[in-house]
């Protein structure tokens, strides 16, 4: 315990209140689905079931790469309308950079120490996704962009797979400011 804390700090939330910590109240109502409910007027995208959160998806062979080349759309038409879906989803440019600055330091601890010893905290930017749009309460990033990254952080299963995305959200983040983010 800190020296700085009082104990009824780290008493369980059943406790506190009787223990003389703060009160805190029920779970967090459910913000509406649809067009202009949730979060800044944030509609559902996962076609207003809420139970498909997080999004079930399956790895595919090839999914950043044809015939051993990156896929040219990834980069541009595809980039350009994951873009437009974040900017109209209301994607902050600080949301986007906290997770665009997460991944550039993975990348750079991965060219330093392998993929393989990495490749545990390149998942693990599936739990921070899962942090940052929980199922209820407060979303910090519109479910677009958490969809976007929970889908493609699934086909990531290499340094190559890594790379690739990589320069993808490179892409994204690039349109993503030419639209005014």
């Amino acid at each position: 315990m800190c020296a700085m804390s009082k104990r009824e700090d780290h008493s369980p939330k059943s406790m506190q209140g009787r223990s003389g910590g703060q009160q805190r109240g029920g779970p967090k109502p459910r913000r509406p689905d649809g067009p202009g409910g949730g979060s800044r007027g944030r509609g559902n995208t996962h076609g207003g079931d809420k139970s498909r959160w997080p999004p079930a998806c399956r790895y595919e062979e090839g999914y950043f790469r044809k015939d051993g080349h990156l896929k040219v759309s990834l980069l541009t038409t595809d980039a350009e309308q994951y873009a437009d879906s974040f900017f109209r989803g209301r994607l902050t440019s600080a949301q986007l950079r906290r997770f665009y600055n997460e991944v550039k330091a993975l990348e750079a601890r991965i060219e330093a120490g392998g993929f393989e010893a990495n490749a545990p905290l390149v998942k693990m930017l599936r739990s921070k996704v899962g942090y940052a749009c929980p199922q209820q309460g407060n979303q910090k990033i519109p479910e677009s962009f958490a969809t976007f990254l929970w889908e493609h952080i699934e086909h990531i299963r290499s340094k190559q797979d890594f790379e690739d995305f990589c320069l993808m959200f490179e892409a994204v983040v690039g349109f993503f400011y030419g639209k005014g983010g």
